[in-house]
């Protein structure tokens, strides 16, 4: 019986150890996955400008068509804009938090006929 066993054993904690490294390396793109929430989405739309409602958010993007022109911002409480940034770039991405506000995408161009999706972080 020791003979059957020793060889399994003896692979067990090599084979944990990839398991675990393997889990550690997937994790954050997870978790990263997780924490991004779609406020707004659809096709063409051009003028379109779209909320979600008020919070604290880590980050608001909006991915869409390569070369056509999107807005990020959030409003706060006051009507001021924050984190204002008008892109080609995708996603178009304001990266930093606020403490408490709307986030808005806001369609300049993007008449492609390709999916574009508006999402925020929380934390």
């Amino acid at each position: 019986m020791q003979e059957i066993t020793a060889p399994i054993v003896r692979c067990l904690p090599g084979r944990f150890v990839a398991l675990v490294c393997l889990v550690l390396a997937l994790l954050p793109p997870a978790v990263a996955y997780a924490a991004s929430y779609t406020y707004a989405t659809g096709v063409r739309g051009v003028g379109g400008d779209f909320n979600a409602g008020w919070n604290s958010y880590l980050y608001n993007q909006v991915w869409h068509k390569q070369y056509y022109y999107w807005r990020v911002y959030y409003k706060t409480t006051d009507g001021r804009f924050v984190g204002d940034r008008v892109s080609y770039d995708n996603p178009t991405q304001w990266p930093n938090s606020i403490g408490y506000g709307q986030p808005h995408c806001q369609n300049v161009s993007d008449d492609s006929g390709v999916t574009w999706t508006c999402q925020y972080g929380r934390p």
